[in-house]
């Protein structure tokens, strides 16, 4: 009889993360027995969608045969009536079906919860409003959504974000270690604060820091791919610049350029302002607002 291959992720015990079935685990190096399981059967991962259902703190590859029919499995996943659990696998080992997109979006809690240390695609926990002694993955592909989180506070976040990261209700970022770069967009909308802060060396999209009115002992990006919002920050002294911004950059309420280097380049608009007196060639080079 023909059979396949698959990825499971199940609780430490071997019970699926939706407590109704428990696999048994390989023992002594030997694959667990063949379990018929009832229902809609078992939910494997294939191409796709390994955390679909959660995440839970065992990796497990199966051996699938007798597929049944599911509504509506999520993309990559197969339902089948008789499963084995081959091996247990480290986390280091993550197959193909684990670079999707994992979706915790439901999740308030993550306390003792063990993430992978990489998620291909994007990340959901937009209901975490605590990340307190939680280790997030090293690295995350895609959009990591953290929009719900207030403290940072203890928390690990990934080197890279390859898409967007929202961190649009943080309001403190004191002793946070920030990825070294965002492929995406960066939210840091609630902040008002950065001093001590290291941004990324690089934001591929936008930079959303229209609180923030101090840059004194900043480290702004290198370089910033879209809008840079700096729209309440009213003195650059000491503040080194992103030597380019690839989109609109708002510094309208600046009242004074001395000492400052503006980046080489400004793919739009830079909005210097009404109450700016632009000095140099260099400046009035600029394509400004001065209205």
């Amino acid at each position: 009889m023909t059979t396949t291959s698959g990825y499971k992720v199940l609780r430490a015990d071997g019970t699926s993360l939706n407590g109704k079935f428990r696999y048994a685990l390989p023992t002594n190096g030997k694959p667990g027995p063949w379990q018929e399981v009832p229902g809609n059967g078992s939910y494997v991962a294939h191409t796709d969608g390994l955390y679909a259902g959660g995440a839970g703190p065992l990796l497990v590859r199966m051996r699938c045969r007798d597929e049944c029919v599911a509504s509506d499995p999520p993309l990559g996943v197969r339902c089948w009536r008789r499963v084995r659990v081959v091996r247990i696998l480290p986390w280091s080992k993550l197959p193909a079906c684990a670079r999707g997109n994992m979706d915790l979006g439901s999740v308030t809690n993550l306390a003792g919860v063990t993430l992978p240390q990489s998620v291909g695609g994007n990340l959901y926990l937009g209901s975490v409003t605590d990340l307190a002694g939680t280790t997030l993955p090293q690295s995350v592909g895609g959009y990591l959504n953290l929009g719900s989180v207030t403290n940072l506070a203890g928390a690990t976040l990934p080197q890279s974000v390859g898409g967007n990261m929202d961190l649009g209700s943080v309001t403190n970022l004191a002793g946070v270690t920030l990825p070294q770069s965002v492929g995406g967009n960066l939210y840091l909308g609630s902040v008002t604060n950065l001093a001590g802060v290291t941004l990324p060396q690089s934001v591929g999209g936008n930079l959303y820091l229209g609180r923030v009115t101090d840059l004194a002992g900043t480290t702004l990006p290198q370089s910033v791919g879209g809008y840079m919002d700096l729209g309440n920050v009213t003195d650059l002294a000491g503040t080194t610049l992103p030597q380019s911004v690839g989109g609109y950059m708002d510094l309208g309420n600046v009242t004074d350029l001395a000492g400052t280097t503006l980046p080489q380049s400004v793919g739009g608009y830079l909005n210097l302002g009404s109450n700016l007196a632009v000095s140099t060639a260099r400046e009035r080079g600029y394509r400004a607002h001065l209205a």
